[in-house]
């Protein structure tokens, strides 16, 4: 057997040896010590095991995903062909939720978005960055509640 394989076939032992004293609840030193290693090396197979914990378990939520999506497209064109709008309705939320379309982050960048064309709007109408209605603007930008989200009439000069 090659150096490398032999090599290879060590390490993925000594990680089953680690995954197993670990799930015992034996410390990093404790498992160094029994696997006559070092405590960096336990570590280093910890944080691998870790890892490929992780990508397994993205990989079947992502799967699932898939599935469930599947099955949704499924019943939106059920629901569509029997005329049952409440149904589609009810359908479409769940794949919004399912895509996270309607997650905290995306309505915030859709506010974002809106409070910064009332930037532009005001840049356009020609005033200054020294105008109260500038002020209004970066404070809608900035969340102020208080703030009114309508464009104000400038004052006469």
């Amino acid at each position: 057997m090659p150096r490398d394989a032999s090599h290879d076939l060590e390490v993925d032992y000594r990680r089953q040896d680690v995954a197993k004293l670990r799930l015992e609840g034996f410390t990093i030193r404790q498992i160094a010590a029994s696997l006559k290693t070092s405590k960096s090396t336990v570590q280093r197979d910890v944080d691998h095991l870790h890892s490929e914990a992780q990508a397994a378990t993205l990989k079947d939520n992502l799967q699932h995903r898939t599935e469930v999506l599947y099955q949704l497209d499924e019943l939106l064109a059920l629901n569509w062909r029997e005329g049952d709008r409440e149904g589609v309705r009810k359908t479409l939320a769940d794949k919004r939720r399912l895509l996270g379309l309607d997650s905290p982050d995306i309505i915030v960048h859709g506010m974002l978005n809106e409070k910064m064309n009332a930037l532009l709007d005001t840049l356009e109408n020609g005033l200054g960055i020294d105008s109260p209605e500038y002020q209004r603007v970066v404070d809608l930008i900035l969340g102020n509640p208080d703030t009114p989200a309508g464009p104000t009439k400038r004052p006469p000069n």
